[in-house]
């Protein structure tokens, strides 16, 4: 496999970690996107366009970087590029509305127990051995996730 593609899937080398290497993935695309807001103006269709851009980018090169280097198992412990596709869906209507810190909490909280439990038919999902699928449970648990947020968010 090449280094790049190992870098990439693993971002940059955090699913290696011996420990929760899915939690740690998806902290650090949590910390990624408070950084990336800081810098960012204020602008919603921006925002928008940035968080739409870097699930697509997530998403279709993690699939085609797992179909091209992986075989047997496809869903390997250390790829962690599907937990940072499935935050960016989390936690995308906080970045795009520029929302507190907690939010993204909630965000980060609320994708973990999707994740780690798989509910809603997220098990099946999670046993398919297909690169599409290894990101797929974890796009959906982003849903999952964002419609509670969403939830929490109107009904304060």
């Amino acid at each position: 496999m090449e280094k790049s593609a190992k870098f990439f899937l693993s971002l940059g080398y955090i699913g290696s970690m011996p420990k929760c290497p899915g939690t740690a993935g998806s902290f650090l695309t949590i910390l990624f996107l408070i950084i990336l807001s800081l810098f960012l103006p204020e602008n919603l269709w921006l925002r928008a366009v940035i968080i739409t851009a870097l699930l697509i980018i997530s998403v279709w090169s993690g699939i085609y970087l797992i179909k091209k280097y992986i075989s047997g198992e496809y869903d390997k412990k250390w790829i962690v590029i599907d937990e940072c596709s499935g935050m960016i869906v989390s936690a995308g209507a906080v970045f795009i509305l520029n929302l507190s810190l907690d939010w993204y909490f909630i965000a980060f909280i609320l994708f973990r127990f999707f994740d780690i439990l798989k509910p809603f038919g997220l098990k099946k999902i999670d046993k398919i051995n297909r690169p599409w699928a290894v990101v797929a449970d974890d796009v959906i648990a982003g849903v999952y996730s964002l419609v509670i947020l969403i939830l929490f968010y109107y009904f304060r």
